[in-house]
């Protein structure tokens, strides 16, 4: 009997030894101070920080402020540090959203980190960082996400850490993925694939499995004994639909659909298929040129109350198509108010003055209460424009935007002087050459109108 109590004692002692006790560390806004961006700092030092236990958090050029219910993740380039102090190691991150605010996000953007394996988006509630780290983890983003907490995972100083697994494979799939899983050397893997923690009696893992439905893999690295914590991935099965289905599905719903681009500006493109079509806002220049055939598979959001694609879906050419859109709508102020009201995208000319104010571009449109506004011009549209100038611009209108002042938003794909005249510039190689009127009459050069001058027209206030 005493044997058997004795053994029975190892036995729990040796439990003991190899479960590497885990310790957490959370923060919320009471914890920072500094000065964030909302403060007023503008040097480059906006900087907040925290330290909860062993762990130690800065946000630098964070558009945040401690006196906030929530602080915010925001910034072109902003750097999110999570340092392990006094020799521990960090083995998971979990950021979730303010679900009270904007539903715990403001908008679309990346998040990558130095080490480890990050889960989730600036539009997720929820970002998921899992991993073995004993040294700093930076996470960068380029974009806004209102924080309520961050919750570490770490392991004390001296406690037997191993390695969670890295699952890997394609993320979003329209038909099947496969998934793989890897582990330092000499690890034994274990996996689940019903969103149930694995331990060593779940399925081992011998090589790469298929998955065709939306399913959540965890899995778990053993070595002598210890076990890693929880590494997880979710595989999304992507529901195919075309553009028109798109655009009256749920926002949230992860789909696949193929469409051609009929038009680009410098932050994305609009794509057409003969159902409709849907905005793919990509925030950056897109690499896709008109007539490229493009399958995307991605979460919908909403923007303006219409349903798009943000820069977190994944998009390859598949071919190229031409597409023909018919006659433009030609619209009245009273048609482009009404339109704001009850917003769809469509092919339509629009008429107005042109004000040129820093990277907007916006046309006043007789009769209108509501701006035209260029989406995004591209260098060739530019170079078409002239602020004070009247102009004739087909396009699409892909959303409203606006509180007070409601703005039409529309990627243009042609531009025509009102007058006619398409391409007006300024020239200033001749400033003394004559001054002729539309009817090719020369007048005084105070006279106001629409007048040319060294072959160009002009406008004269």
């Amino acid at each position: 009997m005493k044997q058997l109590l004795r053994l029975t004692f190892l036995a729990l002692v040796a439990m003991v030894c190899n479960t590497a006790m885990a310790d957490e560390a959370t923060f919320t806004k009471d914890q920072f101070t500094g000065q964030g961006k909302s403060g007023g700092a503008t040097d480059g030092t906006s900087t907040i920080t925290a330290t909860v236990g062993d762990i130690k958090i800065s946000e630098f050029n964070g558009y945040s402020n401690p006196k906030k219910a929530f602080f915010q993740l925001y910034a072109q380039s902003g750097l999110l540090t999570i340092s392990p102090l006094n020799g521990v190691t960090i083995t998971d991150v979990v950021i979730t959203a303010n679900s009270t605010d904007y539903n715990g996000y403001q908008s679309s953007g990346v998040v990558e980190a130095n080490v480890g394996t990050l889960t989730g988006s600036t539009t997720s509630k929820e970002i998921v960082w899992t991993g073995t780290s004993t040294s700093d983890i930076t996470i960068s983003h380029n974009k806004q996400m209102r924080v309520d907490k961050i919750v570490v995972t770490y392991s004390p100083a001296g406690a037997v850490v191993v390695k969670v697994p890295t699952i890997s494979g394609e993320t979003i799939f329209d038909n099947e993925t496969e998934v793989t899983i890897a582990a330092e050397d000499g690890a034994s893997i274990y996996y689940t694939t019903d969103n149930t923690d694995p331990t060593t009696g779940s399925t081992p893992y011998t090589g790469a499995f298929k998955v065709s439905a939306t399913t959540t893999v965890k899995a778990i690295a053993v070595v002598s004994g210890n076990a890693s914590s929880v590494s997880s991935k979710t595989f999304t099965k992507a529901e195919t639909m075309t553009l028109a289905q798109a655009q009256k599905a749920e926002v949230g719903t992860v789909c696949s659909v193929q469409g051609i681009v009929v038009a680009k500006c410098t932050k994305g493109v609009l794509l057409a298929d003969n159902t409709g079509y849907i905005y793919y806002y990509l925030n950056s220049l897109p690499e896709f040129d008109i007539n490229d055939n493009l399958k995307v598979m991605g979460s919908l959001s909403t923007y303006g109350g219409l349903n798009q694609l943000t820069n977190s879906a994944v998009a390859t050419k598949v071919g190229s198509n031409s597409f023909e859109p018919g006659q433009a709508e030609v619209m009245d102020g009273a048609a482009v108010d009404a339109w704001v009201a009850d917003p769809s995208i469509k092919y339509v000319q629009l008429t107005g003055t042109l004000t040129i104010s820093g990277s907007y571009y916006n046309l006043a449109i007789e009769n209108a209460t509501t701006l035209g506004s260029i989406l995004y011009p591209t260098d060739d549209i530019k170079s078409l424009l002239e602020t004070g100038n009247s102009y004739k611009v087909n396009g699409y209108l892909v959303y409203p935007s606006g509180s007070t002042t409601k703005y039409a938003n529309i990627i243009v794909t042609s531009v025509t002087s009102a007058t006619g005249i398409n391409g007006v510039v300024a020239d200033e190689v001749n400033a003394d050459a004559p001054v002729y009127n539309l009817a090719g009459q020369r007048v005084n050069k105070n006279v106001k109108g629409i007048l040319i001058k060294n072959g160009k027209a002009f406008i004269n206030k």
